[in-house]
Parts: structure tokens; C-alpha cells; sequence
């Protein structure tokens, strides 16, 4: 969970969200398996549903050089999402074969509701 948003300086709980998926990428980036198959971002990407908190999201995910697979969250937009993470290397929803596991991405989104649900 991400959680960014279209201020670069936005912060959930006190933490600039930016500035921490950025320190959690660069300690990741130094790890001697990597690049890993890819990533598997679980919704939650954008808090406030904006298409600059996608665009940033986008832009920090795509300089790793692995796929990037992405499954809406209560706090995302779906199309918005599709909108800007549908062309590789990311992929939106759907299904993706890692090493050797079926990852079926199932969005529990429901549009107004924070809970989601699965139907």
C-alpha cells in the first residue's frame, strides 16, 4: 500500500508516502536477488484517487526494469488506473504465470465503499 497522492510532500499518518516508497525501493534495488520476476503491488497504490498519485507511482516503478502487477485497492480508481499503469511493463488485474505459481489478481473494489468486496 502505497498510499500516494497527487502533492509530491502528501502524507499519511505523518509519513511523506513518496519519499517512503522511494527509500523502500532504493534499499530493494541494492539486494543482491534482484530483479526479482516481479511486483506485485496489492492495491491501495494512490490515496486520493488522483491520476498525478498514478503518475507518480508509475514513474518510480518504472525504472526497475521487472514487470509491475497491479490489483486495485479501496482508495484506488480503477479506470484511472487502467488508465495509466495499462501498458507494460506494468499489467492491471488479470491473470500472470511467476515462477512457476497462477497469480490471479482479483480487484475487491466496490466505487464508495472502504471495505471492497469479492463477487
Amino acid at each position: 500500500d502505497t498510499h500516494l497522492y497527487a502533492a509530491a510532500d502528501g502524507k499519511m499518518r505523518g509519513v511523506n508516502t513518496l519519499d517512503a516508497l522511494n527509500q523502500v525501493l532504493a534499499v530493494v534495488r541494492d539486494n543482491p536477488v534482484w530483479p526479482p520476476a516481479g511486483i506485485l503491488a496489492t492495491g491501495d497504490l494512490v490515496q486520493d484517487e488522483s491520476q498525478t498519485g498514478y503518475e507518480r507511482f508509475r514513474d518510480c516503478l518504472a525504472q526497475l526494469g521487472t514487470p509491475v502487477y497491479c490489483v486495485p485497492g479501496n482508495h484506488d480508481d480503477p479506470r484511472l488506473m487502467e488508465q495509466v499503469l495499462g501498458k507494460p511493463p506494468f499489467q492491471v488485474n488479470g491473470e500472470i504465470q511467476l515462477d512457476g505459481w497462477t497469480v490471479l489478481m482479483l480487484s475487491t473494489h466496490v466505487r464508495g465503499d472502504d471495505g471492497g468486496a469479492l463477487d
